[in-house]
């Protein structure tokens, strides 16, 4: 799940990007991330595990990586949707 956070180049160079959540929930992941798409507030998703990727991504889809136990999933905003976002993401169950 990968947003687009601006629109150019330029805009990226000069945008902050915060993470707004960090956690091992899948559930809550995928709350904030959809509640933030409904909100129409740009994000950043990742998913790794706490000793790197925990999915190795083609395109026949993804397969999880052995030995990986937890994974770690994370939401980044734009500094300036931080609070609007954080707002929503306390919201989530």
């Amino acid at each position: 799940m990968l947003s687009l956070l601006v629109g150019s180049s330029s805009e990226a160079d000069a945008a902050n990007v915060v993470l707004l959540w960090e956690g091992l929930s899948r559930h809550k992941f995928e709350a904030i991330v959809s509640a933030l798409h409904d909100a129409n507030i740009p994000n950043r998703c990742k998913c790794g595990a706490d000793t790197g990727a925990a999915y190795v991504f083609n395109l026949r889809g993804r397969r999880l990586l052995k030995g990986r136990k937890e994974t770690s999933w994370q939401v980044s905003v734009l500094e300036v949707d931080y609070e609007r976002a954080q707002n929503i993401a306390r919201s989530c169950a």
